[in-house]
């Protein structure tokens, strides 16, 4: 008999030792509620597209675009490589918007498959400009930001 209640006494030792009171899940439920989906959410935050560009870039990229498509076509018709506003020979208020006016485009030149134009003051940092250079004769291009 003394040894039937050393056995029910390990076993009521071994039992009592797997029972789980509820307040020992709070610090796992928080783990996996709030930590997790945080680390998560901050993990991929940066990569997560805004959808809107500032107004400011966006507009000296799309004249800067016409520039060099008009720069293109007078290359291809004449075979000379515009040098200058005059040589551009843009349309009339074709580079008229609303953040920047001709005078903020300047054309910068090159050879054929180094174009070069720029809009002076588009951002707060270095570098301020935006430039793009572009091969006259392929038509791709690339900007300096």
């Amino acid at each position: 008999m003394a040894d039937e209640q050393q056995i029910s006494g390990v076993h009521a030792t071994v039992r009592s030792a797997y029972v789980v009171k509820w307040t020992d899940w709070i610090p796992l439920v928080l783990i996996l509620g709030l930590v997790v989906p945080a680390v998560g959410f901050m993990a991929f935050w940066p990569i997560q597209p805004s959808g809107v560009e500032e107004p400011r870039p966006s507009e000296a990229r799309a004249a800067l675009g016409a520039m060099k498509d008009r720069a293109r076509v007078v290359y291809q018709r004449t075979g000379k490589i515009p040098q200058t506003m005059a040589e551009l020979d843009m349309p009339r208020g074709a580079l008229a918007g609303s953040e920047f006016q001709p005078a903020d485009y300047v054309v910068l030149g090159g050879r054929h498959n180094e174009w070069k134009a720029k809009c002076v003051g588009v951002y707060d940092s270095e570098p301020r400009d935006l430039i793009v250079t572009a091969d006259l004769v392929g038509g791709s291009s690339t900007f300096n930001r």
